[in-house]
């Protein structure tokens, strides 16, 4: 009973002292000085948890021993890695808290009255508290299920910051996370260091409706969609664009091969090419098919997905600036992906992948049937995961069983493409404001989902975290890939 006091007590000094504090954002409510109010919604919670946890099974029979870690084994099945020392669950229906050597047991009860009332939105806003809790002590949680309840842990969205309008794929150069957004005078860089923040630090102009850049060295590469144009920008000089390359219409994110930077322009049906070591200006310009995606490079070659009339256009740089083959593939098709010698192409009009062996021919061997609207395979593990923009859905392909469907996992959506980090994929849903979190090695289902901001793009990872620009209101989320929330699914 004496811990069950100390802990009500530890909850309520919690919702005095939390440096952000949390009722308020609970609610769904701006940040604002803790008051009357939020002292008196306090003594309530504190209230809640001396009730709650006087109802709570007695543990006091539970020792922790130090000095056997490999074999502490205590009824009730707690355990602890022999590695790394860090308690494993069994139970059912309890959270484990260790401070030091002190166990004191929460019953899922206790949290599933907190967490009913707050709602999904207060779940993920009151985080802060729950951050700060972590850090001064070990929280693990095990395998849960209350009255009917099911439990999944929730990554939580550490923090939310305004960049500007429109924001697309953040982009990570050096220590820094760029992030393009575009208004109606023209594009913006956004320059966030996680190492300092989450604030935007610098902001540097490019041109109307920019792409997010591309790295070389020391400079970034920006394509402007509206002007037609690359600015260039040297990172060691002090961060602006020093050189602004005229290209054609409706230039895409620019590839770099051979010491030559290839732009295809969406707007006129050609590929511009560029001798930066020569000059900021293009030597060449090559004619392919219609409506010209972003080079994919492979055995030398180059291949322009064009997505106006369904072709493959090889270039060989070594020959001479020109098209050596064409490929017809399905409908709108998107660069192509390379995995075990062979090039896998999504056709987003037909709903196929359209499958080349360029060591056998410039043809199609095979065409697979996915959802609709597919967008590029991501290869993770030997096996491609097509992101089904139209359907909600991501087809998994073995090639080495041959070229059909073997599952097929649920999402948001209109997903994007999947981000592969640490054997888990993050797939973020534009029509829902979702990340489905899907672990290939558990199964074909998704383990979490992580609520963001409105019509999130295709996030990044770095520093364990995972970036997630929110198109639709300005803003980027930023989701602690090592944090840890319960929520009642």
């Amino acid at each position: 009973m004496n811990r069950q006091i100390i802990a009500s007590f530890f909850a309520l000094f919690l919702s005095f002292t939390s440096p952000q504090p949390s009722f308020a954002m609970m609610f769904g409510k701006p940040w604002r000085p803790v008051h009357a109010v939020d002292q008196g919604i306090a003594l309530i919670y504190s209230v809640v948890v001396a009730f709650l946890l006087q109802r709570e099974n007695d543990f006091s029979n539970i020792v922790y021993d130090p000095t056997a870690p490999q074999t502490w084994v205590p009824q009730g099945g707690i355990s602890f890695d022999p590695n790394t020392g860090e308690p494993q669950l069994t139970w059912d229906d309890t959270i484990v808290v260790q401070e030091q050597d002190v166990f004191q047991m929460l019953p899922n009860e206790l949290l599933h009255n907190i967490f009913a009332l707050l709602g999904p939105k207060g779940r993920t806003q009151c985080w802060s508290t729950s951050r700060w809790f972590r850090k001064w002590m070990n929280v693990a949680q095990g395998p849960a299920s209350l009255n009917g309840f099911n439990w999944k842990d929730t990554l939580p969205v550490v923090a939310t910051e305004p960049v500007g309008q429109y924001p697309q794929l953040p982009f990570v150069h050096g220590q820094v996370l760029c992030v393009v957004t575009n208004e109606k005078a023209g594009g913006i860089i956004s320059v966030i260091d996680p190492t300092k923040g989450y604030e935007v630090i610098h902001t540097i102009r490019v041109g109307k409706q920019a792409e997010p850049p591309v790295g070389h060295g020391e400079k970034l590469y920006v394509a402007n969609m509206d002007d037609g144009t690359i600015s260039v920008i040297d990172s060691t000089k002090g961060c602006e664009v020093i050189h602004t390359i005229q290209v054609g219409g409706m230039p895409q994110r620019p590839v770099f091969y051979g010491g030559m930077l290839y732009v295809a322009n969406f707007g006129d049906d050609t590929i511009s090419v560029i001798d930066p070591a020569k000059g900021y200006e293009v030597i060449h310009t090559i004619q392919v098919g219609s409506s010209p995606q972003r080079p994919v490079v492979y055995g030398g070659m180059l291949y322009v997905a064009n997505h106006g009339d369904g072709t493959i256009s090889v270039i060989d740089p070594t020959k001479g600036y020109e098209v050596i083959h064409t490929i017809q593939v399905g409908k709108n098709p998107q660069p192509p992906v390379v995995h075990a010698e062979k090039l896998y192409v999504a056709n987003m009009g037909d709903g196929t992948i359209s499958v080349i062996d360029p060591t056998k021919g410039y043809e199609v061997i095979h065409t697979i049937q996915v959802g609709g609207s597919p967008w590029r395979p991501v290869v993770y593990s030997g096996m491609l995961y097509v992101a089904n923009h139209g359907d909600g859905t991501i087809s998994v392909i073995d090639p080495t069983k041959g070229y059909e469907v073997i599952h097929t996992i649920q999402v948001g959506k209109n997903p994007q493409p999947p981000v592969v980090h640490a054997e888990k994929l993050y797939v973020a849903n534009m029509g829902d404001r979702t990340i489905s979190v899907i672990d290939p090695t558990k199964g074909y289902e998704v383990i979490h989902t992580i609520q963001v901001g409105r019509s999130p793009w295709r996030p990044v990872v770095y520093g364990g975290m995972l970036y997630v620009a929110n198109h639709g209101d300005g803003t980027i989320s930023v989701v602690d890939l090592g944090g840890w929330l319960p929520a009642i699914q």
